[in-house]
């Protein structure tokens, strides 16, 4: 058994022999208002409920980095809503709007009103707090999880289907070690406030809830079972333009929500492009937020080689430092329209080395006799977003408003047909692995072994054997796997 597949193993015989019941606490997190003791002015602040306790900071980024302080002494022991009618806020545009209140009490007696403007929003928040207030509750009285045929296996992390006790709805759920939390406990914070600040989008996955537990943390997530974005594509078959063009509006949707919020993917590829059912016409949702940072905030540089912006590949110090905004995923749509409409990528190569110094230095072209049919005005689309100079490159919002996105129902609705040299053959595309700097090198997963390459602003080096913690989050997903 090779390495990758002996620790999936030890990953799943862990789960199993942890049980599969155990008591777990409820978490939330999101942004609520209060009103100033003395002025009587609205505060806004990201507060949390994790471990029956609820704190607050002054923004997730806060919350990320654990600059949290308590909003109440003790553990949350009652919450309703408030019985006085909604207060009236006045916006910044000079608009009233209701404010619906919730009272918090902790176990020494002592209370907080905070308020929401939305009434959906107030129900789920008096729901959480009444559940972080009560006992612990075993896992099995909320989630019925089919642990015995998971969707997808990592060296740490199990993602299985669970059918929730209340209603039966379906979920993905990503059962992560509580030692592969601990360890990566900034990472998962960070990318778990992030999620929640992002909340509800139809073409972003919802993080449903998260749940603590003595041996695991389990993440609750929409279930997909339209399958990957990169199962739909092939060499030889590639997207039609008005297919590809309802996928990229979808997914600038889904990035003009995020880039509005200041937060940037990452990791935008095939794979974290996800159908949310086996229809043709399936709407997308977009996953993965593993490597999701606030824009201009230090970050672990990271990515897909064959999809990551090229400043990141030329400058890992200064992004570690200085972080990325929204033009590092704005490029990476620039590869994905590529290869939907000819079902390579721009700078696909012999080695994971070569696809990143073609990176590096922003070369492609149009290759292949397909582009001989694609549109100019997709092709200008394309030109416009691998752009070397990331300022230079469309923003989400301007590529909903481009030409060939507003024309998608005049496109072709199928693939514009090519003279074939001999027989066409239905390829599959290689799936791709994100890596992280690690030092001051980029370690990269070669799908093909379990070797890394190191690539630096130096160059290349040579190869070196995965370790389990590298291993730890490069988690397979079948269809049906949001996390």
């Amino acid at each position: 058994m090779g390495y990758v597949d002996e620790e999936k193993w030890k990953s799943l015989q862990h789960i199993r022999s942890c049980g599969r019941n155990e008591l777990t606490q409820i978490s939330k997190a999101g942004f609520l208002w209060k009103r100033s003791s003395m002025l009587r002015r609205w505060l806004r602040r990201w507060y949390v409920v994790k471990e029956g306790m609820i704190t607050y900071s002054y923004s997730p980024q806060d919350a990320a980095l654990y600059n949290c302080e308590k909003a109440l002494d003790a553990a949350v022991h009652f919450a309703s809503k408030a019985t006085s009618k909604p207060l009236k806020r006045t916006t910044p545009e000079g608009d009233l709007q209701d404010m619906f209140g919730l009272v918090v009490k902790d176990r020494n007696g002592k209370s907080v009103e905070l308020y929401t403007p939305s009434c959906n929003e107030l129900e789920e928040w008096v729901e959480v707090l009444s559940k972080a207030s009560s006992s612990a509750q075993f896992v099995t009285n909320l989630y019925d999880l089919n642990m015995d045929n998971p969707l997808g296996c990592g060296a740490f992390a199990t993602v299985v289907k669970g059918k929730r006790v209340a209603d039966g709805q379906v979920y993905a759920v990503k059962i992560i070690s509580r030692s592969a939390f601990l360890e990566c406990a900034d990472m998962l914070n960070k990318e778990i406030n992030i999620l929640h600040m992002v909340g509800k989008h139809r073409n972003v996955v919802t993080l449903k809830e998260v749940l603590h537990a003595p041996s695991r943390v389990y993440m609750v997530f929409d279930f997909c079972d339209g399958g990957e974005l990169v199962d739909r594509v092939t060499t030889a078959c590639p997207m039609s333009e008005r297919a590809a063009a309802g996928i990229i509006r979808q997914l600038c949707e889904a990035l003009a929500h995020l880039h509005d919020q200041g937060v940037a993917h990452m990791d935008i590829k095939p794979e974290n492009i996800v159908f949310t059912s086996r229809e043709k016409d399936s709407p997308i949702k977009l996953i993965d937020f593993s490597l999701a940072t606030f824009f201009h905030a230090p970050t672990e540089p990271g990515g897909t080689p064959e999809f990551v912006a090229p400043e990141i590949v030329r400058d890992p110090d200064g992004i570690a430092k200085s972080g990325v905004g929204g033009e590092v995923d704005m490029w990476a749509v620039g590869v994905m329209l590529y290869f939907l409409l000819s079902g390579k990528t721009p700078f696909d190569d012999k080695s994971v080395t070569r696809v990143l110094e073609n990176v590096m230095q922003g070369y492609w072209q149009w290759r292949g006799r397909r582009w001989s049919v694609i549109s100019d005005r997709a092709k200008h689309l394309v030109r416009m977003l691998l752009q070397p100079k990331p300022m230079l490159r469309l923003t989400a919002r301007q590529v909903l408003e481009h030409d060939w996105i507003l024309s998608r129902d005049q496109l072709p609705d199928r693939p514009a047909a090519v003279p074939a040299r001999g027989s066409p053959q239905r390829e599959p595309v290689v799936r791709l692995c994100a890596f992280r700097l690690v030092g001051s090198e980029f370690h990269v997963l070669d799908p093909c072994s379990p070797f890394l390459v190191t690539f630096s602003s130096g160059g290349c080096n040579a190869s070196h054997p995965l370790s389990p913690k590298q291993l730890s989050w490069q988690v397979e997903r079948p269809h049906g796997v949001a996390g």
